[in-house]
């Protein structure tokens, strides 16, 4: 997303743009459906969510979406799917029906979004089952039942949490808006301080082995997390540093199968 051609499709074994989709206006983040059909776009000039029919680029339907979003986040273990959109300008979240894009909820938070995600939680934490999305706003993560549609949480986070990354396991990351990761117990809540120092962009994680990518503006670098497990030691972070060679990343993809990622630059560029 966010190219001048709209949105580019890079061909992975070509290592390529091998096409490009139109859109109406700038798109800042896109997510894929797991069938790969579709591609949901926040456009936060429109104040829309647009879902796209990703094979040829047409528009399916629309959402409107307050507080111009640029982050989404899909949930797709109840009976009905749900995308979740918000952005900084707003103190809500809004749950859409990806089938047709009709307004499923809006959760409100008490100040401005700053990152999304979803959590999928067994029986065992703290009787528990099904999904929760997080949401970190000012000062606090906010937790809640998406079944159920009611908040069961808020934890304070020094510093302002910002992005979120839950990977599969018992942990949630945060980066925090004065330069921290923080790792917290997805079971007791209990916040760990991984590394510091960084002006850190949007995480993912592979899903194999459970590190967490980190992209580091000031640093120019991609900071590797090794992943944090409840009840054991803390392990050394980072486990590693990939250096960028002095171009600064804006977020990163891991591939499903955790051997490639895909950073996008700040000088406009996809490595």
């Amino acid at each position: 997303a966010g190219s001048s051609a709209g949105i580019s499709v890079v061909s992975i074994p070509l290592q390529k743009v091998a096409s490009s989709l139109q859109v109406s206006s700038q798109v800042h983040m896109i997510l894929l459906s797991p069938d790969a059909r579709f591609l949901y776009a926040a456009e936060p000039q429109q104040n829309r969510v647009a879902i796209i029919v990703a094979s040829t680029g047409q528009t399916f339907c629309t959402a409107n979406v307050s507080g111009q979003p640029t982050l989404l986040a899909l949930d797709t273990t109840l009976n009905a799917p749900t995308l979740f959109a918000a952005g900084n300008g707003s103190s809500s979240v809004t749950a859409i029906d990806p089938t047709n894009c009709n307004i499923k909820h809006t959760y409100q938070v008490s100040g401005a979004v700053y990152g999304l995600a979803v959590a999928q939680v067994g029986a065992a934490f703290n009787g528990a089952s099904g999904s929760q999305l997080w949401v970190s706003d000012d000062t606090a993560l906010n937790i809640f039942d998406i079944g159920k549609q009611q908040r069961i949480g808020s934890i304070a986070i020094s510093g302002g949490p910002g992005y979120i990354s839950i990977p599969p396991g018992a942990t949630v990351y945060t980066t925090t808006r004065q330069g921290h990761v923080v790792a917290v117990d997805l079971n007791n809540h209990q916040q760990t301080t991984l590394v510091t120092g960084g002006s850190y962009g949007p995480m993912d994680y592979d899903a194999t082995t459970g590190e967490v990518y980190v992209p580091d503006r000031t640093g120019d670098q991609i900071v590797v997390l090794a992943p944090v497990s409840s009840g054991s030691s803390l392990p050394k972070e980072p486990s590693r540093i990939i250096n960028l060679h002095g171009i600064s990343p804006a977020s990163i993809a891991i591939t499903s199968d955790g051997q490639l990622g895909f950073v996008a630059l700040m000088n406009g560029s996809v490595a």
